[in-house]
C-alpha cells in the first residue's frame, strides 16, 4: 500500500483526464491507453486496472447483492461503452476488469468458484457463488478480487476467501479440496499479508459442552504485533463471567525467530453460540488511533447437556492488562485447569525485566512468588480464598507503584460443574471383579499427585472430566449447584466413605462404594 500510494494518485490524474476529455462515451482503447502510459512496469499497470474498477464500479445493495443479475455496474452511464456484459454483479466486474487487462497487453482470465465473503463466512454454500480475476504480469500468475478488495495477495491469503473451481487456480504447492476450504476459521485478507501463521489444528466451527476446558489454538504472531482477542454473543456484543472474568484469553508460549508463538483461549460463560474474534495491530498504528485489524473467527458453540437446563459453568479465564501482553509475559500455571479456592495452587508465570512479583487479595499479599531456573520466570505455591479476584503484580526497575498484570477469579467448590446423570442401581461386587478394577483406574485419574489419597476438591474437579464420577460417588446429581441440595449431598457421599474422618480418603475407604447400598 505505501509503494503504491504515489503511483495511485497518479492513476487517478490520468483517468480524471481521460474522462473530461471524453465528451460522449468512452472506448476502452482510449481507457488502456492512458492507463498504460501513467505505468512504468506490468505490475503498476495492473495496479492501475485495480484501481479505476473499483472506483468506477457501482456496488450493489443488499447482503447478496454481488449475485444481482440486474444491477447497474456502472456509477458513470458514459461507461457502458465499454462493453456488454452478462451475468452476476461480481461476474461482470470480472468481465470488465479481464477485458481491459488484455486491452493492455496482459494475460488475463475469469476465474469462478466459491466464495466466504468477510461478513458472512461461516455460511458454507452448495454452489459457485462468486468470481474473481488471474492475471499473469512478468511471466508470473497474481490473483485478484475486484469486489472484494483483494490485489495481489499471496496464494494461501487469497485460498482464505476463494476457492476457484478449476483447482489449479488456487497457486498453491498443494492443492486444497472444497471440505479443506469450507473447514478452515474465517480468516481476512489481512491475516496472511501481516505475516500470521497457524501452527497446529484449527477449525472453523467447534462445539464444548458446559464444564469442558477453555477451547484452543496456536497461531505465531510477528514480533512487535499486538494482539487482542473478544469473544462475542450472536449480536455482537462482547461476553464475559458475572465476576467480570474474560471469556477470551491469549498467552506468549514462546519467541523464536522474530515470532511469537500465541496460544489463544475461549471459554463461554454459559450454553449458547458464539463468535471468537482475533484482532492484530502495531504499536504505530494503535498511537495513531487506527483500528486493529481483524485476523480470524472461529464459531464456538457451547452446549447444556444438562437435563433442567440449569445455569451450568465452565470457568472462567484471567484478565489481562496491556502491560503483560506488551512486555511478553506468559502464563504457565494455571490455565489449563481452573483455579479452585481452598485448594493448593501451583503457580508460575514468565515477567520479563521484573524484579519481584507476587500475588494479591484485597490489598494484601497473599503469596510472593520467587524466581526460577526459566528465564525472568517466577513460582509459588498458595491456596486461594473464597470470594473476590487475586491480582498478579509485579515491581520494575524505576516503578514508584507495583504494575497489576493478571486478575484471577478463583471458583468456590460449587462451580464445579458435571452433566446430570441418573442414579443406578448398586451391585455388590468383590475386589477381583472388573468394576473394581475400572474403579482402581478412575480412582488413579483423580489422585493427580500420586499420594494414594484424594480429597473433596480432588474429586469435584475430576467430576468435571468424568461425568460417571457422581455415579460411582452413588449420587443421584452430579451437576454441583449453590442452593438445590446437591452439595450437601455430595458431602454425605464422601462423609460416608471418609471413615477415618481425615478429610482424604485412600484406595480403601473410595473402593467402599462398591458394597454401598
Amino acid at each position: 500500500r505505501e509503494y503504491f500510494g504515489a503511483f495511485d494518485e497518479r492513476c487517478r490524474e490520468a483517468v480524471g483526464e481521460v474522462m473530461g476529455e471524453a465528451g460522449g462515451a468512452v472506448t476502452a482503447d482510449e481507457l488502456c491507453q492512458a492507463l498504460m502510459e501513467a505505468s512504468s512496469s506490468a505490475m503498476e499497470c495492473c495496479r492501475a486496472l485495480y484501481l479505476w474498477t473499483l472506483e468506477a464500479v457501482r456496488e450493489p445493495s443488499g447482503k447478496d447483492g454481488s449475485m444481482d443479475t440486474a444491477a447497474p455496474l456502472f456509477k458513470d452511464p458514459r461507461l457502458e461503452s465499454l462493453g456488454d456484459f452478462k451475468g452476476t454483479w461480481a461476474e461482470r466486474v470480472s468481465q470488465l476488469f479481464v477485458a481491459l487487462a488484455r486491452g493492455c497487453d496482459l494475460l488475463a482470465e475469469v476465474i469462478i468458484g466459491y466464495g466466504r465473503s468477510p461478513d458472512d463466512a461461516s455460511v458454507t454454500v452448495e454452489v459457485p457463488n462468486h468470481c474473481w480475476a488471474a492475471v499473469c504480469v512478468e511471466g508470473r500468475w497474481c490473483l485478484l478480487d475486484c469486489t472484494w478488495k483483494s490485489f495481489c495477495a499471496p496464494p494461501f491469503a487469497f485460498f482464505m476467501q476463494h476457492f476457484p473451481l478449476q483447482r489449479r487456480w488456487q497457486l498453491l504447492p498443494e492443492l486444497k479440496t472444497k471440505d479443506d476450504f469450507w473447514e478452515m476459521p474465517r480468516y481476512s485478507a489481512d491475516f496472511a499479508l501481516l505475516g500470521l501463521e497457524i501452527d497446529g489444528p484449527i477449525q472453523s466451527s467447534v462445539s464444548l459442552e458446559v464444564g469442558s476446558v477453555p477451547y484452543s489454538f496456536t497461531l505465531d504472531v510477528p514480533r512487535g504485533l499486538i494482539v487482542r482477542t473478544e469473544l462475542c454473543d450472536e449480536e455482537g456484543k462482547e461476553v464475559f463471567w458475572r465476576s467480570g472474568a474474560s471469556t477470551s484469553f491469549h498467552n506468549v508460549v514462546g519467541v523464536q525467530e522474530g515470532m511469537c508463538k500465541t496460544r489463544i483461549y475461549t471459554s463461554p460463560p454459559h450454553a449458547g453460540d458464539f463468535l471468537l474474534l482475533v484482532f492484530v495491530t502495531s504499536q504505530q498504528e494503535k498511537e495513531q488511533g487506527k483500528d486493529p485489524h481483524s485476523a480470524l473467527s472461529v464459531k464456538v458453540s457451547c452446549l447444556d447437556t444438562s437435563q433442567d437446563g440449569g445455569d451450568l459453568l465452565t470457568y472462567p479465564l484471567p484478565n489481562a492488562t496491556e502491560l503483560f501482553f506488551s512486555n511478553l509475559c506468559s502464563l504457565a500455571s494455571p490455565l489449563d485447569e481452573p483455579m479452585l479456592a481452598h485448594r493448593e495452587t501451583d503457580f508460575a508465570c514468565s515477567v520479563p525485566g521484573a524484579d519481584r512479583a507476587w500475588l494479591e487479595s484485597k490489598g494484601e499479599e497473599v503469596c510472593e512468588l520467587e524466581p526460577s531456573d526459566s528465564d525472568a520466570g517466577f513460582i509459588g505455591n498458595f491456596i486461594p480464598a473464597e470470594g473476590g479476584s487475586l491480582s498478579l503484580l509485579a515491581a520494575f526497575p524505576g516503578d514508584v507503584k507495583p504494575r497489576e498484570l493478571l486478575v484471577f477469579y478463583p471458583l468456590s467448590l460449587t462451580a464445579i460443574m458435571v452433566t446430570e446423570v441418573r442414579r443406578p442401581e448398586v451391585e455388590d461386587v468383590s475386589e477381583e471383579t472388573e468394576e473394581a478394577s475400572a474403579l482402581r483406574q478412575t480412582f488413579g485419574r483423580v489422585d493427580k499427585n500420586g499420594d494414594g489419597r484424594v480429597n473433596k476438591a480432588d474429586l469435584l474437579l475430576a467430576m468435571k472430566r468424568m461425568p460417571d464420577l457422581a455415579k460411582t460417588l452413588r449420587m443421584s446429581k452430579s451437576a454441583v449447584r449453590e442452593g438445590d441440595g446437591s452439595m450437601q449431598e455430595f458431602e454425605r457421599a464422601f462423609e460416608r466413605l471418609d471413615r477415618d474422618q481425615s478429610g482424604d480418603l485412600d484406595w480403601k475407604e473410595f473402593s467402599a462404594v462398591l458394597v454401598q447400598e
